[in-house]
């Protein structure tokens, strides 16, 4: 569940969103769709906790996105529109990355990313660099 009410960035160049208000219940996909500026990656940034809202509210999955950070990122995935630090880890060491924020138990882990790889067909190329791909 996300709930957003009255969140605003204000960027010295001028507002990057004014005034966002929105709910998307659980279970629900939802999309921001708008021209370059209107505010999209702003808002998503607001929501992951890359950017602190200048004003207003989030919550993500019950927890407001700025006192319980921690738990909104236990909750959420996010893939960056660039990854910079992902191309340097292999597929394998990603995963393992993933399971380590979520909190995965360490004796699940080897279980659960043979089965996740093999259901993606990338167990050949599992220690490749991700930036070889």
């Amino acid at each position: 569940m996300i709930e957003v009410r009255g969140s605003t960035k204000e960027y010295p160049s001028g507002e990057g969103v004014q005034d966002l208000s929105f709910h998307v219940p659980a279970g629900q996909l939802f999309d921001f769709l708008g021209p370059n500026g209107a505010g999209k990656s702003s808002a998503i940034k607001m929501l992951t906790g890359m950017l602190v809202p200048t004003s207003g509210s989030a919550r993500v999955a019950g927890c407001d996105v700025v006192r319980h950070l921690l738990a909104v990122k236990r909750a959420i995935g996010y893939m960056a529109e660039h990854p910079f630090l992902y191309e340097k880890l292999t597929g394998r060491e990603f995963i393992q990355f993933i399971a380590d924020v979520h909190g995965v138990p360490k004796r699940d882990r080897v279980e659960r990313a043979r089965r996740l790889l093999q259901a993606v067909e990338l167990t050949e190329s599992a220690d490749a660099l991700i930036e070889s791909h």
